[in-house]
């Protein structure tokens, strides 16, 4: 089965973010020459998704210098919400209203300037902004800053800055910060090694959505690390994670599946799963759906739709792939018959220290 993940999706991030920020537009202070209604109004319609009518009711604010006006002007910009979509309008409105002190502008210009959309892309200012941001309590800001700091994007690898950031987003309750926190407690970095930590922060994410913890916590459920060995709840959150599209969750579902381990032995259903996280890519689901076609287990047995399987995963550098896409070419099961690529996968899967492979190798190149 996979490994730990690490949940980034700084995209998300702002998402929850914004919804946040609008939410505190209707107990604004109204500027001169604007009234609690204009900005209530503005909220209101962008709620029921008139956002053509949320831009007229808050341009002429933001224009007026209204500094939230100005952060939910770019929000539309940004996203081509009753306007034509534009990076570079977005980025000057949050700038505008950034430079005033609004923390959900300077995040969302954080954000802009690390994927440099409508902007050149700047990893030190992106950091400027979080930073801004940050000291404001903006729990997104804190986890952005936790995911530079873990991965060393623009700053020094400090995985005890990232920790002490993570904390604080994960304190305000963000799910990103807190399976990430979780992800340093079960690799000892930047704080002790604690398996318990680990499971405790990842179920904080995991019950919030994240997929990457719920991923997580199931295998800490499968391996009893930090929490006591339970197969149904790691079937429930494998689940819950398989279901939001996490590929690693769909291939090990199917393995679940596949094996009758806690939800009943069912090959189609396994096949399913493998079929999501093979079409996402998953070399492990690749490898998995073309064993089924290979047997015929779950869906109709077809020699060409292994190989076709097997090839995408062995391109991919998966070891079991390219032996058994190996062998296929040998015999000539579902591809033409080819000793010099058998013997060019074999070698491929031997290189990586595939056993099999490389007792296979020596006995054809002595034929």
């Amino acid at each position: 089965m996979s490994k730990q993940l690490p949940c980034d999706n700084p995209r998300a991030h702002q998402a929850i973010f914004i919804l946040t920020i609008l939410l505190s537009i209707a107990i604004a202070v109204a500027i001169p020459g604007a009234t609690f209604a204009d900005v209530a109004s503005g909220y209101s319609a962008y709620q029921s998704k008139d956002y053509n009518k949320a831009f007229r009711e808050w341009i002429s604010l933001a224009q007026q210098g209204d500094a939230q006006a100005q952060r939910n002007i770019g929000l539309l910009y940004e996203n081509g919400l009753g306007v034509i979509q534009n990076y570079s309008t977005a980025a000057e409105w949050y700038h505008k209203a950034a430079v005033q002190g609004d923390a959900g502008a300077q995040f969302n210009l954080g954000l802009l300037y690390e994927k440099g959309s409508g902007i050149s892309q700047n990893q030190i200012l992106a950091i400027e902004w979080y930073r801004k941001a940050a000291a404001q309590g903006i729990a997104q800001a804190e986890t952005r800053l936790g995911y530079v700091y873990q991965h060393g994007i623009g700053v020094s690898l400090d995985y005890v800055q990232s920790a002490d950031w993570y904390r604080r987003a994960a304190e305000k309750g963000d799910p990103a910060a807190q399976a990430n926190l979780g992800t340093l407690y079960a690799s000892g970095k930047g704080v002790g090694l604690d398996d318990a930590a680990a499971v405790h922060w990842w179920e904080k994410a995991a019950r919030q959505g994240a997929a990457e913890a719920q991923f997580n916590l199931a295998r800490r459920y499968v391996t009893g690390k930090g929490v006591i060995k339970d197969a149904g709840q790691a079937a429930i959150w494998y689940q819950k994670a398989a279901q939001a599209g996490l590929p690693q969750a769909e291939n090990d579902l199917g393995v679940l599946y596949a094996t009758g381990s806690t939800v009943g032995h069912d090959d189609a259903t396994a096949a399913t799963w493998y079929r999501r996280a093979a079409d996402q890519g998953l070399p492990e689901g690749q490898n998995n759906l073309a064993k089924l076609y290979f047997q015929g287990k779950g869906l109709i047995k077809s020699n060409a739709q292994a190989a076709q399987w097997w090839g995408k995963a062995a391109d991919q550098g998966f070891a079991d792939a390219q032996f058994n896409l190996a062998l296929m070419y040998k015999d000539g099961l579902g591809v033409g018959k080819d000793r010099s690529k058998a013997v060019l996968w074999l070698r491929k899967a031997a290189e990586q220290g595939h056993a099999p492979a490389a007792k296979s190798l020596n006995r054809m190149l002595q034929e």
